[in-house]
């Protein structure tokens, strides 16, 4: 099965999203799968036979103010999408993680498009995340937008997978149980090594 990961993060970053990507695409090659990792500009082949298709844009800084992280997002997602669908072979399915949930939503798009079923992998809820912060209001034309983008990433997905109990039950309840999956957090061995340490 040809199976792709969109995420901003990938080794040699040290960063929640590449710990976690990067034993996925080990484990998949390792079960005999052919790995395709879509990322930000820089990522790395992190194993043997594992393909890392580059984005030309960098991960989005949590350090840039609200409207600057938006557009580093929106660029990041619009070239892995493009690149998403442009991938030959065409992959048997793709997982989405997110956040950035910009970039995740526009390659769930993409994905959609191309006719290749995904999965989308939620680690933190947004856009609740924005509304609990108060960035945006939930009640607002912005939040309520946001919300009809994460019901369609969802309704979109074959499968919805996040990491903790609470963000599962609380998906269950809006996507239904039947298509929602809690995937424990693994950790990278690599990033444990004396060097590191």
């Amino acid at each position: 099965v040809k199976v792709g990961i969109v995420t901003s993060e990938f080794h040699p970053i040290r960063a929640a999203a590449a710990s976690r990507t990067g034993p996925w695409s080990d484990i998949l090659v390792q079960r005999g799968h052919e790995a395709s990792v879509l990322t930000s500009q820089e990522g790395k082949v992190s194993g043997e036979n594992i393909r890392v298709v580059n984005s030309r844009f960098q991960t989005p800084s949590n350090r840039a103010g609200l409207a600057r992280r938006l557009l580093q997002e929106i660029r990041l997602g619009r070239d892995l999408g493009r690149l998403l669908e442009g991938l030959s072979p065409k992959l048997d399915l793709v997982v989405i993680t997110s956040p950035p949930f910009f970039m995740a939503s526009l390659c769930a798009r993409a994905s959609k498009r191309a006719g290749i079923p995904y999965v989308f992998d939620v680690r933190d809820r947004y856009p609740a995340v924005l509304f609990d912060l108060g960035v945006v209001s939930s009640e607002g034309f912005i939040g309520r937008t946001l919300r009809r983008i994460e019901t369609k990433n969802y309704a979109g997905a074959r499968l919805v997978t996040t990491v903790t109990s609470g963000l599962t039950q609380d998906l269950e309840k809006s996507v239904g149980s039947e298509k929602v999956a809690k995937v424990m957090n693994g950790f990278d061995g690599r990033q444990f090594t004396e060097e590191n340490l």
